[in-house]
């Protein structure tokens, strides 16, 4: 199935390349979730038993485990919410009351899902005190939710036995001791290494910065399980794993920049275990 929300950086233009690099196994791991169209895909195909979903991004966490324990109510809310903004005589002040009350503590799934599909673009995007700052989208279209997505998302969560986890990868490895799992893989698309930069990247309010690149490197070559990673196709990205991983370039059309609706052709890798 399809992702439930939009996120950044979306791997649906890469699932032919991804998934015929994802072995089949007992339990499957997804340490930067995002909008998830990888493990949504998964989801359905009946080759793991097990899924543990993590991502930083608290917000991101609380909506996916309210649509596993309790859909119906957030459509419930969400509906309410998209009643009163339809009603309302000046809708961009209700988004900009919406995102007030948001970061001052009123941080609910349905607030995160409205704002996420009436803000600009659909870009989540915080500072660095955690507080959204994507100011108002330009679509004058109300939206629709897609309930028959969050029911089956819903469903396919309790079937599939999926655990939602809120950690940074240190700690999501020490609470699960990644380099000694067996009968699992691990797919890791973390924030990218930026191409047109020194090759720091911020994530969240918490910065990814290239000294996690190497930690994330180091932890690859040292699992014994299954694992693949993508990236972008930078010089410092390749340096940390030539020596001991396979390399694959792929080509996607990517956003450019700030420029709505226009794409440019780039290249991304994947990184996957080398069979011994």
């Amino acid at each position: 199935m399809k992702p439930i929300i939009k996120w950044t950086g979306g791997k649906r233009r890469l699932l032919k390349d991804i998934l015929p690099l994802l072995k089949p196994n007992e339990l499957y791991i997804e340490p930067f979730i995002g909008g998830g169209a990888v493990f949504f895909e998964l989801l359905e195909s009946g080759s793991y038993n097990k899924f543990i979903v993590n991502d930083i991004n608290s917000d991101l966490i609380c909506f996916y485990k309210m649509i596993k324990s309790d859909v119906s109510s957030l459509i419930n809310n969400i509906e309410d919410l998209r009643r009163e903004y339809e009603k309302s005589d000046n809708r961009r002040e209700f988004f900009l009351k919406l995102r007030s009350d948001f970061n001052n503590g009123n941080r609910t799934p349905q607030s995160f899902y409205f704002l996420m599909r009436t803000c600009f673009n659909g870009l989540y995007r915080v500072n660095s005190k955690n507080a959204f700052n994507t100011p108002y989208g330009t679509n004058k279209k109300v939206f629709d939710i897609p309930t028959d997505d969050f029911y089956k998302a819903s469903e396919l969560f309790n079937k599939r036995d999926v655990k939602f986890e809120n950690l940074n990868i240190v700690d999501l490895n020490e609470n699960y001791d990644f380099k000694n799992l067996l009968n699992t893989t691990i797919y890791f698309d973390p924030p990218y290494v930026d191409v047109e930069s020194s090759g720091e990247v911020k994530y969240s309010s918490i910065p990814f910065d290239f000294k996690m690149q190497e930690y994330l490197a180091t932890l690859c070559q040292n699992l014994k399980c299954d694992w693949l990673l993508s990236n972008s196709d930078h010089i410092s990205v390749r340096d940390l794993y030539k020596s001991f991983a396979n390399i694959k370039e792929v080509e996607i059309n990517r956003l450019n920049g700030s420029k709505v609706n226009t794409r440019k052709k780039i290249n991304e890798l994947l990184i996957y275990k080398k069979e011994v």
